[in-house]
């Protein structure tokens, strides 16, 4: 699946909007940070294996065990993929990505 391809400067803009509003779902509002509890709520929910969400979890939360909004849009592929598969089918609790 091709998540991206040439984009004009207003699809640019318009996605950027996108993952700010998936970033504010996901994160604390009081830190501006997602903690590792959540990070893990979230592969979790997006039915990420868990030897994947080891390896990312640990690749992630290496420094200061806080998720940056940087860190997030530099996985951003990775976090619109779980969302897709969150709501296509909430209670599917199984992990196969």
């Amino acid at each position: 699946m091709r998540l991206y391809r040439a984009l004009s400067v207003r699809e640019l803009e318009i996605s950027v909007a996108k993952y700010m509003e998936l970033w504010d779902i996901c994160k604390d509002a009081d830190t501006d940070t997602m903690s590792v509890e959540d990070l893990i709520i979230e592969l979790r929910a997006g039915g990420l294996a868990p030897e994947h969400e080891y390896q990312l979890v640990q690749t992630l939360m290496k420094e200061s065990g806080q998720l940056h909004f940087t860190d997030f849009v530099t996985y951003i592929p990775l976090f619109i993929l779980l969302h897709r598969s969150i709501t296509a089918n909430p209670l599917d609790d199984r992990r196969y990505i």
